[in-house]
C-alpha cells in the first residue's frame, strides 16, 4: 500500500515553468502596446487565472479579452496583436515541456495553430471588414478537424463498425450497447 496520494491531475496545473513566466510576461507587454493600460489589465487576469487555473483558463481569458477590445477594429489595426497571440503560442509550448513527449506536443500544436491561424487569415482576406465571419470560419474549421481526429481515433481503437460487420459477418449479440463491437469479438478477429 503506497503513502503517495493518488493523483487529481492538479498536480500538473500547479507546477509553474520559467518559461511560461516569460510567455506571460511577453503577453502582457505586447497586450499594453497593442491596446493600451486595458491590454494590461486583460494580459494581468491572463496571469491571474494561468496561477490558479493553469493554461487553458488562461488561454481562453486571454483571447477572449483581446477580441473584446479588438472586435471593431480594422484589419490594420488587427496587425498590432501579433505580439500578444504569439505569446499566448508560446505559453502553450511552453506548458508543452511538462509532457512525457514534448516534441510531439509542440509539433501538434503548431501544425493546429498554424491551420487555425491560415483559415482566419484566409476568411479575413476574403471579407476584410468583417471579423465574425472570420471567427465562424475559424470555428468551424476547427469543430470539423476535432470530429475528423476523433472519428480517426474511434476506428484505430476498433470502436467503430467496419466494412465486414455490414456484411452479417459478424452477429449482432456481439454488440454492447451503442451498437460497437464487443472487446472479446475484436480479440478473435486477431487471431
Amino acid at each position: 500500500m503506497s503513502l503517495e496520494p493518488e493523483p487529481t491531475g492538479r498536480e500538473n496545473a500547479s507546477v509553474r515553468s520559467v518559461p511560461e513566466v516569460i510567455a506571460l510576461v511577453i503577453g502582457i507587454g505586447g497586450l499594453w502596446f497593442a491596446v493600451g493600460p486595458v491590454g494590461g489589465v486583460i494580459g494581468g487576469g491572463t496571469a491571474v487565472l494561468w496561477y490558479a487555473f493553469g493554461v487553458p483558463y488562461a488561454l481562453a481569458a486571454g483571447f477572449v479579452g483581446l477580441t473584446a477590445v479588438t472586435a471593431g477594429g480594422s484589419t490594420a489595426e488587427l496587425g498590432t496583436v501579433r505580439v500578444p497571440v504569439l505569446a499566448y503560442g508560446l505559453l502553450v509550448l511552453a506548458a508543452g515541456y511538462r509532457t512525457p513527449t514534448p516534441l510531439r506536443f509542440g509539433r501538434t500544436v503548431s501544425g493546429t495553430v498554424a491551420g487555425l491561424a491560415g483559415v482566419g487569415w484566409l476568411a479575413v482576406t476574403f471579407a476584410p471588414d468583417s471579423l465574425w465571419i472570420a471567427g465562424v470560419a475559424t470555428l468551424v474549421f476547427g469543430i470539423t478537424v476535432s470530429s475528423v481526429v476523433h472519428r480517426y481515433e474511434r476506428f484505430r481503437l476498433g470502436l467503430t463498425a467496419t466494412l465486414e460487420d455490414h456484411n452479417g459477418e459478424t452477429d449482432a449479440t456481439d454488440r454492447d450497447s451503442n451498437g460497437f463491437r464487443t472487446a472479446s469479438d475484436r480479440e478473435s478477429d486477431r487471431t
